[in-house]
């Protein structure tokens, strides 16, 4: 306990050294994630973000690095309706175990490739450098470290590059169509419909929904549950179920 202390007061004194950013200054920071929300919820910030990064085509989209401190906004608004303690946010956190659709990958890409370039020899054989300067300043830049052959391969030309770094690999694709022995480069894993959430801003709040999906899911849910909850100056409040 004495520990955990001490590590937000550490926390709690670095913030308050920093020049206030538009995301400090955000509402949702006036509460802290706890364990349940930052062990089970993490990953749907991180496809919350690449979601709202690609539909949204701003600047972030051509970022590799993913925003901490977005991610940490939104891990806030999780805890606030978490905190809620309802029987409806009993049944989303503990019962069902609803989890936004994950359709992006963070640490791996998926390359279709011209099998018979030297440096795509080297790659499958998994010889990084592979010889090729523009490839291996990609690979060592983002720290791809090993490689996974698609079943079938060469015959079935697709590889896999593989990272531990957590990444918008959006921006990454781009980079590597420029090589000519890298053919399509493209997310590595699938997005299947089924339960989901949602994040909207509003002029001054967050609206949060989430969903049950049901029916014929994952191939495509016939029909869809959904509680809506809005967090406002770090409390949400629900909106209801339709």
């Amino acid at each position: 306990m004495r520990r955990m202390l001490f590590v937000l007061l550490v926390a709690a004194l670095a913030i308050a050294c920093q020049k206030p950013t538009r995301a400090d200054l955000n509402p949702e920071n006036a509460i802290i994630a706890g364990d349940f929300i930052t062990k089970n919820y993490s990953s749907d910030a991180v496809q919350l973000y690449l979601r709202d990064v690609q539909n949204a085509q701003h600047h972030r989209h051509n970022n590799p690095a993913i925003d901490s401190q977005q991610l940490a906004s939104t891990l806030k608004i999780f805890q606030a309706v978490y905190d809620l303690n309802t029987p409806e946010t009993q049944y989303i956190f503990n019962t069902r175990k609803i989890h936004s659709r994950h359709c992006f990958s963070t640490g791996s890409i998926l390359l279709k490739v011209d099998t018979a370039q030297p440096e795509i020899k080297q790659l499958a054989a998994g010889k990084i450098p592979t010889g090729s300067p523009v490839l291996d300043n990609i690979l060592l830049k983002y720290q791809f470290d090993s490689v996974r052959l698609v079943y079938g391969y060469p015959q079935f030309n697709w590889l896999s590059i593989n990272t531990s770094q957590l990444l918008n690999t959006l921006p990454i694709f781009n980079e590597l169509k420029q090589i000519p022995s890298i053919l399509i480069a493209e997310q590595n894993g699938g997005c299947f419909d089924g339960d989901n959430i949602v994040l909207l801003k509003e002029q001054d709040a967050i609206k949060i929904t989430f969903s049950e999906g049901g029916g014929d899911c994952p191939a495509g849910c016939t029909f869809r549950k959904y509680w809506d909850f809005r967090v406002k100056n770090g409390t949400a409040t629900y909106l209801g179920t339709h």
